[in-house]
């Protein structure tokens, strides 16, 4: 999952900006099919968020690009 991340933000301009625009904000996979290995689901706040911390990784290297 983190290398199919990594393509998709550093392949696409309009989307690397906006994850870059997210700043330090926590970033989050919220859902209501109760993922709780990927993401977090919304009723319960319950999960590991995995994409989430990938997604924040990404956004690091990017930075420091």
């Amino acid at each position: 999952m983190e290398e199919v991340v990594r393509a998709k933000f550093t392949q696409n301009e309009d989307l690397k900006a906006l994850l870059l625009a997210t700043g330090d904000s926590v970033l989050e996979e919220g859902n209501t099919w109760h993922d709780i290995f990927w993401g977090v689901e919304t009723r319960t706040r319950k999960g590991e968020n995995h994409l989430g911390r990938i997604l924040m990784q990404v956004r690091e290297e990017l930075r420091s690009e």
